[in-house]
């Protein structure tokens, strides 16, 4: 005997094989929107107050400790770059680029800075007579201060651990997309 009854529902709910590829693939975006979101939160950290040292009502972190957390966060896939070297009247203008490979998003990335150092010069001369009157040294103290100052100016571009927010009357916060792993919705917040 034939039944045209519809079977009882059981509650589960039959996905064709896109469907199911759609949502594995939609939660494979979520995880690894997550895991980007966890490294940013790590880059956008106040720096260690240890490190942070103080010249002439200037906050600043030094040249060595900017390269050494480069060095950690980035597990050493930092590279440093000159782009140009210009010297005007008695400064050197120095644009540098790092570049980092992204943990998460395997890529590499790069962050341009701009530094300038002065070079030295006999006093009570006039600027317009610098030719004539630099140091002999000028542009050996110059150039590296003007490098390592573009190099600094670059890594605060890629977060406050490496001091983007240091001398700034106004600090802004990160604010992630999702909420921590403890919260279990994860759901994108507005």
């Amino acid at each position: 005997m034939e039944s045209n009854q519809e079977p009882e529902s059981t509650g589960i709910t039959k996905h064709n094989n896109s469907q199911l590829a759609s949502m594995a693939d939609a939660e494979q975006i979520k995880e690894f929107r997550k895991r980007i979101e966890s490294f940013t939160r790590t880059i956008n950290r106040a720096p260690d107050p240890t490190k942070i040292q103080n010249h002439q009502g200037a906050n600043y972190i030094p040249i060595s400790t900017v390269e050494k957390d480069l060095d950690k966060v980035y597990f050493g896939l930092v590279q440093y770059e000159l782009i140009s070297f210009h010297h005007v009247l008695n400064e050197v203008v120095v644009i540098a680029r790092i570049k980092v490979f992204h943990p998460v998003i395997n890529q590499w990335m790069h962050y341009d800075g701009i530094g300038a150092g002065l070079l030295q010069q006999d006093a009570n001369t006039k600027v317009s007579d610098f030719i004539y009157h630099k140091k002999g040294n000028a542009m050996k103290l110059a150039a590296p201060n003007a490098y390592a100052e573009a190099i600094k100016n670059a890594a605060k571009k890629i977060g406050k651990r490496f001091g983007s927010d240091l001398n700034r009357k106004h600090e802004d916060f990160y604010q992630p997309n999702y909420k921590d792993d403890d919260d279990s919705n994860n759901k994108p917040l507005n």
